[in-house]
């Protein structure tokens, strides 16, 4: 599972992604293309690691201000510190649409699938104290740099490990959320799966993400297919994720003054079109510009750095008992 990385990594990777997230046999990987594209996606990651130094920006995020007034009432002025306060509220989303109340957590054990940097799960353990949580996330880089800044023993904590075999035994987890991350998973049918085994009966899946058509009807399928599972609701927020899109790419905002780095003006706009095409600027319009898609036909930036999005969706559903 080992990469080259550079340019060619980061094609590879989205290529792949694209192919699984299509229409079309070529969108089932076999085990040698699995193994590759996960070689990738451990280098990109390690990388984000890397760069992730501060960890401000953890998703394509959204906006709602009903749900940025009860963040502020649950954890004042967190959204107004060094953030655009969008990747908070989708976080903050996972928990909130569950029936569980944020004060009701101390026992339970929250995992989440995917945990990136750490960060969306670091502000859930603060959002809903007394819970253990802990994220699973295949770069090691990331589980690194996770534990290395946030673990707070039992309450916090990362491992590394693969979504479609995930590193607990079977029951050990009363809910489980992914946001933003499963469109990466060559095989979803083994991700949900997995979900299913690791919860307790009468635990809670919470599932964000954005899909393209395809994808949305594989997942479809699934739910109706994968045994274990009461699906509870299914809500678009394709609208309220373009609205965090917005304000991040809006001027000024602290995503600009992130994303905007080089000693040149070149410099700098190659490096917010990068980032904000990463974070979901196609999602909502905006097209790359000329001066970054000639340097792409060059060879000079990755050609390809973000999925045909069609919708953003969160699910909610409920192991049942055997």
């Amino acid at each position: 599972m080992e990469s080259t990385g550079g340019p060619a990594a980061i094609n590879a990777f989205m290529d792949t992604v694209s192919r699984f997230n299509g229409p079309g046999e070529s969108a089932v990987l076999d085990a040698e293309a699995s193994d590759e594209f996960k070689g990738h996606s451990i280098w990109l990651y390690n990388v984000a690691a890397m760069m992730a130094a501060r960890g401000e920006i953890w998703n394509w995020g959204m906006d709602d201000p009903i749900l940025a007034k009860e963040i502020d009432e649950v954890l004042p002025g967190s959204l107004g510190f060094c953030t655009d306060g969008v990747s908070e509220q989708l976080y903050f989303r996972a928990l909130r649409e569950l029936p569980i109340a944020l004060d009701d957590y101390a026992g339970k054990t929250v995992l989440e699938i995917g945990s990136g940097a750490g960060e969306g799960l670091n502000f859930l353990s603060r959002a809903a104290p007394g819970g253990r949580f802990l994220g699973v996330e295949l770069s090691p880089l990331a589980v690194r740099r996770s534990n290395a800044l946030l673990s707070r023993g039992d309450q916090l904590r990362y491992v590394q490990g693969d979504a479609e075999a995930l590193p607990l035994g079977d029951a050990e987890v009363d809910v489980v959320i992914s946001v933003e991350s499963s469109h990466n998973y060559p095989h979803p049918e083994r991700f949900i799966a997995e979900v299913a085994r690791v919860l307790k009966p009468g635990g809670y899946f919470s599932y964000l993400d954005g899909f393209t058509e395809h994808r949305y009807d594989v997942t479809t399928l699934l739910k109706r297919d994968v045994p274990g599972f009461e699906w509870l609701s299914e809500e678009d927020i394709s609208e309220q994720v373009r609205a965090g899109i917005r304000k991040r790419m809006a001027p000024g905002s602290h995503f600009r003054r992130v994303a905007e780095v080089g000693n040149t003006r070149l410099r700098r706009h190659v490096a917010f079109q990068m980032q904000a095409t990463t974070m979901g600027s196609p999602f909502i319009g905006m097209e790359t510009s000329p001066v970054v898609r000639a340097m792409q036909k060059l060879g000079r930036v990755p050609s390809a750095w973000t999925l045909p999005v069609e919708s953003y969706v969160h699910s909610v559903a409920r192991r049942r008992s055997e």
